[in-house]
């Protein structure tokens, strides 16, 4: 049973942005750095629970910033300071190699409310597993199933020692429930031999690259004994832009008609229309561009709501998703 289950929350607009100040920075891993941020008033900063992230507004060279999402990773009850982790990647498209070269102690930037795609339902059993910075959202979820005193188990897959995240966080969750592999030393972890593990009735908690997470969602869609839960930095699937097909975008609030052609995505036409919309990773991962589908069916593209969401057709990720029908109808 694969269930991705989240809690829709409403898309942070303009108002809803925040500064803050750097007040913390140290490093957690190989090319991981933890930031610690406070607001600028000393006011205390909005609730969040286990599985939130926030946008970063990076500057760049054009008008608008770049915009990236980290998950907060420290303590969900201390409403004075958030905690991200920061992984610079090779390939990065300039956000978090910006962050590492200049977000400094006493920097002040801009972010959103904390917002929760991720969130950890209500469980008799948990299993948590993280490869590579994908630990991030999983840390404060490891916090409340103790604090919760439900079962739980901990998997941290890393290549070595040397490029473990948060080592010193994972060292000191109790050892009987945290299992840490490496594969230079074991070979890559056998998710089969893994699941097969999971107990009845486990709600399985997944957060790392493409592989680890396509590789679980396979083996829990072939069984009903425990469900998965994952959040991906990067879409499931691709697309063939050739395949596209030309429609057209009702908008609700004028009842302007905006033609989308092949190529072409309906947040780029509608932008290019005037509208000003909320948007981010473009890639239909974060959850920000999510829009209301009054009519119209959506052929869904992104990477994050659920099969029942997708099935239901209420909302679509603008960045990403098309239509199936000739015109579609979006609340805006």
């Amino acid at each position: 049973m694969n269930s991705n289950a989240r809690t829709i929350t409403k898309t942070p607009h303009k108002d809803d942005i925040i500064q803050v100040r750097v007040a913390g920075r140290k490093l957690v891993g190989k090319d991981i750095v933890q930031l610690t941020l406070e607001s600028l008033t000393g006011e205390k900063l909005p609730d969040w629970e286990p599985g939130a992230h926030i946008d970063v507004m990076i500057p760049g060279d054009s008008s608008e910033p770049l915009i990236r999402q980290y998950s907060l990773c420290g303590d969900y009850h201390d409403n004075f300071r958030y905690e991200i982790g920061v992984l610079k990647t090779v390939d990065s498209r300039g956000g978090s190699r910006f962050i590492h070269e200049h977000f400094t102690v006493g920097t002040v930037i801009k972010i959103s409310e904390p917002r929760n795609h991720f969130p950890l339902v209500p469980s008799s059993n948990y299993v948590f597993v993280a490869g590579g910075i994908g630990i991030t959202p999983l840390i404060p979820m490891v916090r409340k199933a103790i604090e919760g005193r439900k079962p739980w188990k901990f998997y941290q897959l890393a290549e070595n020692n040397t490029r473990r995240a948060f080592p010193d966080i994972v060292d000191n969750f109790p050892k009987d429930h945290t299992i840490v592999h490496f594969s230079d030393e074991n070979g890559m972890m056998d998710l089969e031999l893994l699941a097969k593990t999971f107990e009845d009735d486990t709600d399985v908690y997944a957060c790392g690259p493409a592989g680890l997470l396509d590789g679980l969602a396979t083996i829990s869609e072939r069984q009903d004994r425990w469900r998965f839960h994952c959040e991906r930095f990067s879409p499931r699937e691709f697309y063939d832009a050739e395949e596209d097909k030309s429609f057209t975008v009702v908008i609700d609030s004028s009842g302007d008609k905006v033609l989308v052609p092949p190529g072409k995505s309906c947040l780029q036409s509608l932008r290019e229309h005037g509208l000003k919309l909320d948007w981010s990773c473009k890639e239909g991962v974060c959850g920000t561009c999510e829009t209301d589908v009054l009519e119209g069916v959506p052929e869904h593209r992104d990477s994050v709501l659920t099969a029942e969401e997708r099935a239901s057709n209420e909302s679509m990720m603008i960045c990403v998703s098309r239509a199936k029908t000739s015109y579609i109808k979006l609340r805006l």
